[in-house]
């Protein structure tokens, strides 16, 4: 019997354990270490924002999966011993034959001086910071709230130095954002104001994709200024400093830094402290049966930089990775490789998307623009779904 761990319940952990499940069945164990039961749905949170959830429909525990054999341990994972191959955790050790590492990231609210105080103490009635993190149900709750009441001024939404998840959101977040205030009567009002390290969007994915979201844009009456690393906050003065310069706001709409996990930079597994450097094509660590897949694992692209941390890529690596397990435990299947191809679908208001798709791993990547149409945020709904229908308990 072989015994696969995973560190990590989130899109590529789960689905990594649901696939490695319906391939060896009874006869091996598939064990997940993960400390929120709870879970939200991320790419959701946009539609919290504009009042198109609730946080209750898009949140689920996700203890029902081990209806399907996948046994569960919710606990927090402290730490790894690549040589014995054990997992150290709150409450005692996990041994592995393979492992396979997905912890995601974390939240460094402190690496940006005056950002924490911004936010606030984070309830979703306080606007007194007149900031909100985009990325946790608090924050966009407590946006929500602001949007209801607030009348004008400048809205400025602000991604991070260095790489973050799923760099479509800022973009999406001003579109829907001036959807939102359109619909409320108050647009005319209101000025929006995208700032991001990117000189352009998706500068390293071709033209086509970069003067698709541009044009989306401008269609909106939103600015975009690239080139930006936010320095620090003045929550005061509502100003925001740049290394290029600063701006003022009213209400900024926040990408909070991303640092990788604390085992992560504790472990071998990171020679550098950051993320983890794995094999392009098939997610391999420098160790033997070692996999590490979804945010913390890091791909640098040929143009230099590294792959997006997107959802779309944690589970096409979360597939290839379960594939080739149950390949070297049972001798059946192909081997499966990731290419770098992805699909991504960006909403831009009034209900419609597009899809940009291409392969990354291209050294000059020409990434293809599907026409804007209702279809395509009908995908990102079934998409959500799956995702719910995933955590659901299978009887």
């Amino acid at each position: 019997m072989a015994t696969i761990v995973i560190v990590g319940g989130g899109t590529g952990g789960l689905s990594a354990a649901i696939a490695l499940k319906k391939g060896l069945g009874n006869e091996h164990k598939v064990i997940v270490v993960e400390r929120e039961c709870t879970q939200y749905f991320p790419p959701s949170l946009l539609w919290v924002m504009d009042g198109r959830r609730t946080a209750e429909a898009i949140t689920r525990d996700i203890e029902p999966v081990t209806s399907r054999g996948i046994i569960l341990e919710l606990n927090e994972a402290t730490d790894l011993d690549l040589d014995r191959r054990t997992i150290s955790t709150r409450s005692g050790q996990l041994s592995y034959d393979f492992l396979i590492f997905s912890p995601g990231i974390e939240y460094d609210l402190e690496a940006i001086p005056g950002l924490k105080a911004c936010l606030g103490p984070g309830g979703v009635s306080d606007h007194s910071g007149a900031g909100f993190n985009l990325y946790t149900m608090e924050g966009v709750l407590s946006l929500r709230g602001a949007l209801r009441v607030f009348q004008g001024g400048d809205v400025a939404i602000v991604a991070p130095p260095g790489p973050y998840r799923c760099p479509p959101v800022a973009y999406e977040a001003a579109m829907l954002l001036d959807s939102y205030f359109r619909k409320a009567g108050k647009r005319d009002k209101i000025r929006i104001s995208v700032f991001t390290p990117e000189y352009k969007p998706f500068e390293f994915e071709g033209k086509q994709a970069t003067n698709g979201i541009l044009r989306s844009l401008r269609n909106s009456g939103i600015t975009h200024t690239g080139g930006c690393h936010l320095t620090s906050v003045d929550p005061g003065r509502r100003l925001l400093r740049f290394r290029e310069g600063t701006a003022q706001y009213d209400l900024l709409v926040c990408i909070p830094p991303h640092s990788p996990p604390a085992i992560a930079r504790r472990s071998r597994l990171s020679s550098d402290g950051g993320f983890v450097h794995v094999d392009p094509n098939y997610l391999r660590t420098s160790y033997e049966n070692v996999y590490a897949i979804g945010d913390v694992a890091e791909i640098l692209l040929p143009s230099g930089v590294p792959i997006p941390k997107m959802g779309a890529v944690a589970h096409l690596q979360s597939l290839v990775v379960a594939g080739n397990i149950i390949r070297k435990i049972t001798g059946k299947g192909k081997p499966r490789s990731f290419s770098g191809t992805i699909p991504c679908i960006i909403e831009i208001g009034k209900y419609k998307a597009f899809v940009i798709f291409g392969n990354l791993y291209n050294p000059a990547p020409r990434f293809r623009v599907l026409p804007r149409l209702p279809i395509w945020t009908a995908g990102k709904v079934l998409i959500e779904r799956n995702w719910l229908r995933e955590r659901a308990s299978r009887g």
